[in-house]
């Protein structure tokens, strides 16, 4: 699924720009959590939350966007992959240190095996990598801030649920948004026109995957070490990456197998 969210905010940014892509993501989100929430019982409030929690859609903006950049030049599995590098850092951190209150779990020296076959595959995907620095480099930062993202959301859960999380998630995003949009003059009419000549499933796709997404990490992270969600997330994300660099762009070679 993040796979598929990737793709299709990618595409609507490609054609409607970043800010749109943003904008529109968000507003999917919102509207698609709050029809869940009209069948899911609220949780009562029983834990007292920190308001840093509620900070992971701000963070979530720079993902999406940082995706949005890397996407179109590395390609789907690079992008990806490089990300995974970032958020197995970051998880390592996450579990042997318990920061922001997650659960420690003790790093197994055996692991270092398993770490050094990801990477060595990883870069021997990466094509050219040398010449696309800057990228490589959004790619690895957004792979730590996935980890926060789902750190600060999967706390939220625990005092709200998993749904009302996920929506809080997206209105915080948005509001982040909306300023920069007033700041860059965002044209309203200019974007639904653009709208009205996109696939729905561009449109849509993005902000619907995202908000099960959120809502399935909000529900594993607390019950799993981060490290092993962060390596079965990237499992999934990379065999999906490989299949839409296949069929969606022709862009395939036994080197990434």
């Amino acid at each position: 699924l993040i796979t598929l969210m990737v793709m299709f905010n990618s595409m609507l940014a490609e054609k409607g720009g970043h800010l749109l892509s943003l904008m529109v993501l968000h507003c999917v989100g919102i509207g698609t959590a709050s029809c869940i929430l009209l069948f899911v019982k609220k949780k009562q409030n029983k834990i007292k939350g920190s308001l840093l929690w509620y900070s992971a859609g701000m963070v979530g903006v720079l993902v999406v966007y940082f995706n949005n950049l890397c996407f179109p030049v590395l390609g789907a599995s690079v992008t990806l992959s490089l990300c995974i590098i970032g958020q197995s850092l970051g998880s390592i951190i996450t579990d042997t240190t318990g920061i922001f209150g997650m659960t420690k779990h003790s790093f197994n020296k055996k692991q270092i095996i398993g770490f050094f076959i990801i990477f060595g595959g990883i870069i021997v995907m990466v094509e050219n990598w040398h010449f696309r620095t800057g990228y490589v480099i959004i790619a690895l930062v957004t792979g730590l801030l996935v980890v926060l993202t789902m750190i600060f959301n999967s706390r939220l859960a625990s005092c709200v649920g998993v749904f009302q999380t996920t929506r809080i998630n997206y209105v915080t995003g948005l509001i982040c948004i909306l300023p920069i949009a007033l700041i860059y003059d965002f044209q309203l009419s200019v974007s639904l026109e653009t709208l009205s000549n996109m696939h729905p499933l561009y449109i849509f796709g993005g902000g619907m995957t995202g908000v099960f997404i959120v809502a399935g990490i909000n529900y594993v992270v607390p019950k799993l070490p981060t490290i092993y969600t962060t390596i079965l997330l990237f499992t999934g994300q990379v065999i999906t990456g490989l299949l839409i660099d296949y069929f969606m762009v022709q862009d395939f070679s036994i080197r990434l197998v």
